[in-house]
């Protein structure tokens, strides 16, 4: 199986992503995901559910494989949480 990267922005520049459909996220949950029912077994991956608020729209998982797709991913977010709210104007 291949490993798609995480990618990100990271040369700083604006992106107003006109070429995407935006969909208002109702709300975020994250999880260990078990290959078998009932949550038995050792977790393999973790799961990021996005729910819409959109009814028609199905639920989006981002499915991350490996400890290095997890922390690629913490780091693009922390990153760009910078860039928009530097440290001392971050709103947490």
């Amino acid at each position: 199986m291949n490993r798609l990267p995480i990618r990100h922005n990271d040369d700083q520049r604006p992106v107003n992503l006109p070429e995407f459909a935006l969909f208002e996220i109702d709300g975020v949950d994250v999880a260990e995901w078990h290959r078998l029912p009932n949550g038995e077994g050792k977790p393999e991956q973790v799961h990021v559910y996005l729910h819409f608020k959109d009814p028609k729209m199905p639920t989006f998982v981002l499915r991350l494989k490996s400890t290095r797709a997890v922390d690629e991913l913490i780091t693009a977010l922390i990153t760009h949480r910078n860039g928009v709210w530097p440290k001392k104007q971050s709103p947490v």
